[in-house]
């Protein structure tokens, strides 16, 4: 994959994080779109991680099922089988991502 590809999964499972929870350095108002400059802290990165490798696995699966038409051979799991494991982490993100500050009174 080339590094837009990479950059664009990496966009699309920030994206989906911050559907639940805010980014540290998108803490303001008006929200700033994310994109290659937005930052993300290492504790944010482990929660958002497990769903880019998947969305990164998906691309590589599906061009690797086209090019079945010139010859090449399948190898790794079929793009049908990541996008279940795919549905199955953004199930679970809402739950990973909550997060509530602890209030003392």
């Amino acid at each position: 994959m080339d590094a837009d590809s990479l950059l664009a999964c990496a966009i699309s499972a920030i994206n989906y994080y911050v559907g639940y929870t805010d980014l540290l350095s998108l803490d303001v108002t008006p929200r700033p779109e994310v994109n290659d400059g937005t930052e993300v802290t290492d504790s944010e990165w482990a929660i958002i991680r497990p769903l880019f490798r998947l969305y990164v696995e998906r691309q590589s699966a599906v061009a690797m099922e086209m090019s079945r038409i010139v010859g090449a051979d399948m190898f790794g799991r079929p793009s049908d089988s990541v996008t279940t494991d795919i549905n199955q982490c953004e199930a679970d993100l809402p739950r990973k991502a909550f997060y509530m500050p602890i209030t003392s009174i």
